[in-house]
């Protein structure tokens, strides 16, 4: 009995371990699976284009759409219609049509009925459908999920994602472009709506034979197409999805035989651009973004290198439009969807108004006032900070004073954030409090946040050795006093917290513990400020509803003071803004 017991437990042993071991594969299965299921995994090529060999001598070709009803100096210059440049596009497919487009009606059927100015649209939409017949390939992303074309086209083999853009940005997708073959590219003002092709006032561009502007508006489209299903911004982009072409780097090519630079910015107005596969692969990259967004509400932390940008503001695509050198890249929006390397349209056209030297020509569809009874609009392209933002002379003024220090503080978080890729997690020195008694305790404090941030920009500079030299010629007491303030500033992560980290690959666990620990101490820091501005903006919502009571004659307020609902330190601004309100009053009364 007992030369069967000894066995028997052998082999019961011997099961526990393959048990155990089994368990262990299973998780570790489970883990992969999921880490593949949070990262988009894409190939390492995209058709063999790559930024050495994508094509940079390229052709572009205004389109419009004049509507029949407008007035036309037959004088006037003409250029080529958006239907024909669109059609004449699907001829030129012969792998894949990728389209971004925020409205989708050709056919008029949103109309109830047949309308005779829809033929175009009409002709459009069975093109599509037949590019099936052709062996060519579909890809549709809208925000539209509703869309009876979308539905058709889907059941006819086209691959439709929907973004939710409501879920991501609380806005709507106007994004309109088409990338063909990774070649050619179309970006402009005219969504896929029959109106956009008869009725409506639309411009622009095709862009032939420039794969390398191709290829990186592919990669925008691929940000979007990875957003499917998705109600969330990642904080970590994919190389895939960053830009090839920026404002600062743009593509340097030829257009119509003429040197250019290009890169590709995301708005109403757009181009089309012929035989162009470098453009068309940095498009197509935006595209794919857009396609992986299909039915997702958020945006993912992790993306595909697929869609990160091909080319940027600071190394843009050389190539030639039409015969002429150039340099262009692809630039998108919101902000939420630029990865790193990949540039904001309203940069784009910050960069446009400050590069011009003879005129700048706007056409828009409408320009709200910055002031409508609320703010709106965007100041930042009335007057774009930066190098044209100058200051003022103070003369004991205390708002001057205050705006000077608020541009200069503006410069100082922009050269850490761009330049240094640092992010200044102290709180902002107060300016408001600077300009009105600087030389204070409190005064003093803001004083000594202010040189710290400025004493991290100059060890950290192009010159810094010029500086540092300097500093070295000082006595020893001061040079230590230097010397321990900018550690503050250059190691101490809960004043500037280092982004590099987010470019490095292979970090050892005691520097993933070190940056947990720092990130960690950050996070505190974000909560505890955001809890005492919470509370300020408490007592400031007490403090207008006092003022709108004593405005607007609410007899129950009279019977109380204001001073005494509202803290000391805030009643003078009550009754600065009670003075405004009623100086408002009349303004509006007289007009």
């Amino acid at each position: 009995m007992q030369y069967l017991t000894e066995p028997y437990c052998a082999f019961k042993k011997s099961q526990q371990k393959c048990i155990a071991v089994f368990a262990l594969v299973c998780c570790f299965a489970v883990l992969v699976a999921l880490i593949f299921s949070a990262v988009d995994v894409w190939g390492e090529d995209e058709d063999g284009v790559t930024e050495e060999n994508c094509s940079k001598n390229c052709r572009i070709v205004l389109v419009e759409n004049i509507p029949g009803e407008l007035s036309f100096n037959p004088n006037s210059s003409t250029h080529l219609p958006l239907t024909m440049g669109l059609n004449h596009l699907l001829d030129q497919a012969k792998l894949s049509v990728e389209i971004v487009s925020p409205y989708w009606a050709l056919t008029s059927t949103d109309q109830g009925s047949r309308v005779y100015s829809s033929y175009q649209g009409q002709y459009l939409f069975q093109r599509l459908l037949s590019l099936k017949s052709r062996g060519v390939k579909l890809k549709i992303v809208s925000d539209q999920p509703n869309s009876i074309e979308l539905k058709s086209m889907s059941d006819r083999y086209a691959e439709v994602h929907y973004v939710n853009m409501t879920a991501l940005t609380r806005g709507r997708l106007l994004s309109s472009f088409w990338v063909v073959d990774r070649k050619h590219i179309y970006i402009g003002s005219a969504g896929m709506n029959w109106k956009a092709l008869s009725k409506l006032k639309e411009l622009g561009v095709i862009v032939y034979d420039c794969s390398c502007l191709a290829m990186d508006l592919h990669r925008i489209f691929s940000f979007y197409w990875q957003l499917q299903y998705r109600d969330y911004i990642p904080s970590i982009w994919s190389k895939r999805v960053t830009a090839v072409f920026s404002r600062d780097e743009p593509l340097q090519l030829r257009l119509n035989n003429t040197d250019a630079s290009a890169y590709v910015s995301l708005k109403e107005l757009g181009v089309i651009v012929y035989d162009c596969s470098c453009l068309a692969m940095d498009l197509h990259r935006i595209f794919s973004f857009y396609w992986q967004l299909q039915y997702r509400d958020y945006i993912p932390s992790i993306w595909s290198k697929r869609v990160t940008a091909v080319f940027s503001r600071d190394e843009p695509l050389q190539l030639r439009l039409n015969n002429t050198d150039a340099s262009a890249y692809v630039s998108t929006s919101p902000e939420l969807f630029c990865p790193k390397g990949r540039s904001r349209d309203l940069d784009a056209i910050r960069h446009v108004i400050r590069e011009a030297k003879r005129f700048i020509y706007i056409s828009v569809t409408d320009y709200l006032p910055l002031v409508n009874r609320s703010f709106r609009g965007s100041p930042i392209i009335r007057n774009p900070k930066g190098t044209v933002q100058g200051l003022n002379k103070v003369n004991n003024d205390v708002s001057q004073r205050a705006q000077n220090l608020s541009v200069l503080i503006y410069h100082i978080k922009s050269y850490y954030q761009e330049t240094l890729h640092q992010l200044i997690m102290m709180s902002p020195p107060n300016v408001l409090l600077l300009g009105r008694n600087p030389v204070c305790e409190e005064g003093l404090e803001e004083i000594r946040k202010l040189l710290l941030l400025l004493l991290g920009c100059v060890v950290q500079c192009e010159r810094k050795e010029e500086y540092i030299e300097k500093i070295q010629s000082l006595d020893f007491d001061t040079k230590a006093a230097i010397a321990a303030h900018i550690q503050e500033v250059t190691h101490c992560q809960e004043n500037v917290f280092d982004l590099h980290w987010l470019e490095m690959e292979g970090l050892c666990p005691e520097e993933w513990e070190n940056l947990c620990r720092s990130m960690s101490i950050n996070l505190k820091m974000l909560v505890d400020q955001r809890d005492r501005q919470f509370e300020a903006i408490v007592e400031l919502m007490q403090g207008k509803e006092t003022i709108k009571s004593v405005v607007f004659g609410d007899d129950s307020s009279l019977t109380e003071p204001t001073s005494s609902r509202l803290p000391l330190s805030q009643q003078h601004l009550a009754l600065e803004l009670t003075d405004a309100k009623a100086k408002i009053k009349r303004l509006r009364q007289e007009l």
